[in-house]
């Protein structure tokens, strides 16, 4: 028996000798309402609010600035990894075309 806030549901349990997490299947999440799934957006979004930034190279004109809270700290959500040796080339073709276009 699964509990989460007032539903209750029965479902079969698999027990993974090394797993160190405790893990909850996609059917059990349905049925105890834990994520509600969105199927339509009404309404309009940031494409067809503000288009001109949706078009090109994604580059603005003029100067900018973004401001951060007080004692902001930045991070990172992935390492640099090495390019693997069959990508080396598409990845050096890409970067080239990049830089033409003027991206820095």
């Amino acid at each position: 028996m699964l509990k989460y806030k007032n539903k209750v549901i029965e479902q079969d349990l698999y027990v993974v000798e090394s797993l160190h997490k405790h893990l909850l299947g996609h059917p059990a999440i349905e049925a105890l309402n834990i994520v509600t799934r969105v199927l339509t957006i009404e309404g309009s979004g940031p494409v067809e609010q503000y288009p001109q930034l949706f078009v090109g190279l994604g580059k603005l004109e003029g100067e900018y600035s973004i401001r951060l809270e007080e004692g902001a700290k930045p991070y990172a959500l992935s390492v640099p990894r090495r390019v693997a040796i069959p990508l080396m080339k598409p990845v050096k073709e890409e970067l080239r075309r990049m830089e033409k276009l003027g991206v820095t």
